[in-house]
């Protein structure tokens, strides 16, 4: 790659972008070693998370860990410039795609020494999560969750439809044809303003972008460029079959049109199905008093791919205290074996022995969830070209929905632009 890490920008700046988080967590206790955790997690994710940083922090002699959150939109830019700039933190949160362009400039520290003298137990963690880590015996940071992209759906308004199995379980015909006779069948009990399904319908939407995902996947596309990402290589059938599918969802009268908070529109009843990610879970729940949920549907094959995403702990490249790359190592280890207070938040924990558990299985949908967290295909743009999702891809896709591109033209838009974008 020729491509170098471009700084957002100079250090006044980025002073200032440091300047803007918010800190959580309990006062350090006196005598402990301070690690300095960022994460972007707000909402119910945040609490679970620093619930479990409280609890590490009641229970460690020797470390306290100082959390600061910011907001999503920020977060990539800012870990990036801190790290690169030595004003970053000693442990952070990146969701796998961001980890992959961290690891490819060299922004992630081996963690397997220090992993192996805090007894991480790498052999009971997910292998599939755990590979975005791996590289031959050597590990750069740690999964500590799956989080894939689901179906939910409100049984009251399914089965008024009459689109429900007795154990509660929408009924359609595998194909594209069938799953319009659903949702028309679903439109067909609604009233005005009211839709079949929930997604958003505004530019850089990610469920767009999971729910293309899924079908390319299913549909047997396995990435956007080739093997050593100098160009791009997309599944010419398997982009045209998703994005003409998707394509008619929008044009037809099946979502809002204009739907700028698609979760509301679900939860609010005035849509019966959404696509969405296991993190709404709670939410949904504590809602949609007949929640129900399923996967994305393969309307074509027997393929059972689908769209996820993990997050990782990682320690910086530069923290080369070893007492700090301890400390860690030694909280990976606390959160993962606490794993059971993230699956709250909806997220299937890395550590397998938490599946079988009683107290994981009690809870709504984790047998499904822990399934499909084993079928998951990370087909995100990689490495060197992070931010071609916000930045090309997304309002590329959202131009072919809204038909102000056909599938053909978009394919061809996406092609040279990614090219471009790989060529500097």
């Amino acid at each position: 790659m020729k491509r170098k890490l471009r700084l957002m920008a100079a250090g006044v700046f980025l002073i200032a972008l440091l300047a803007g988080c918010a800190g959580s967590g309990t006062p350090a206790a006196k005598g402990k070693e301070v690690i300095h955790l960022w994460h972007p997690l707000t909402g119910g994710d945040g609490d679970y998370f620093n619930e479990i940083v409280d609890r590490f922090n009641a229970a460690s002699q020797d470390y306290h860990v100082k959390v600061s959150v910011f907001k999503w939109d920020d977060y990539n830019a800012k870990l990036a410039n801190g790290i690169a700039s030595g004003a970053g933190p000693e442990l952070a949160v990146a969701r796998n795609s961001f980890y992959s362009f961290l690891r490819a400039k060299d922004l992630t520290l081996d963690l397997t020494d220090a992993a192996q003298k805090a007894g991480i137990p790498w052999q009971d963690y997910n292998p599939l999560a755990l590979s975005l880590v791996k590289e031959g015996e050597r590990y750069y940071g740690s999964p500590i969750d799956t989080h894939p992209v689901m179906m939910f759906y409100n049984k009251d308004l399914l089965g008024r439809a009459g689109v429900l199995d007795p154990e509660g379980q929408p009924v359609f015909e595998r194909s594209e044809a069938g799953f319009l006779a659903f949702l028309n069948k679903i439109a067909s009990i609604q009233p005005k303003g009211h839709y079949p399904l929930a997604l958003p319908t505004y530019s850089k939407s990610a469920e767009q972008w999971y729910l293309w995902n899924t079908w390319y996947a299913q549909n047997g596309g396995t990435g956007l460029l080739n093997a050593d990402f100098s160009a791009a290589e997309i599944n010419r059938d398997a982009y045209f079959t998703s994005a003409g599918m998707e394509s008619k969802l929008f044009s037809h009268p099946y979502i809002l049109p204009d739907d700028t908070d698609f979760t509301q529109t679900f939860v609010s009843g005035r849509a019966a199905i959404i696509i969405t990610g296991v993190w709404a879970t709670s939410k949904f729940m504590d809602q949609v008093p007949s929640l129900g949920v399923t996967v994305i549907p393969n309307l074509w094959n027997e393929r059972e791919l689908y769209y996820g995403g993990s997050h990782v702990l990682i320690v910086p490249s530069n923290v080369k205290e070893s007492s700090k790359q301890a400390g860690a190592a030694q909280f990976i280890k606390f959160f993962n074996e606490n794993g059971l207070e993230w699956a709250k938040a909806g997220h299937v924990p890395v550590d397998t022995k938490i599946w079988t558990s009683k107290a994981y299985l009690d809870m709504p949908f984790r047998d499904l969830y822990t399934r499909v967290a084993q079928q998951i295909q990370y087909v995100e743009p990689q490495k060197d070209i992070f931010g071609v999702y916000e930045n090309i891809l997304s309002p590329l896709m959202e131009s072919v929905w809204r038909g102000k591109y056909t599938p053909e033209q978009g394919y061809e838009e996406l092609t040279a632009d990614l090219n471009f974008q790989l060529s500097y």
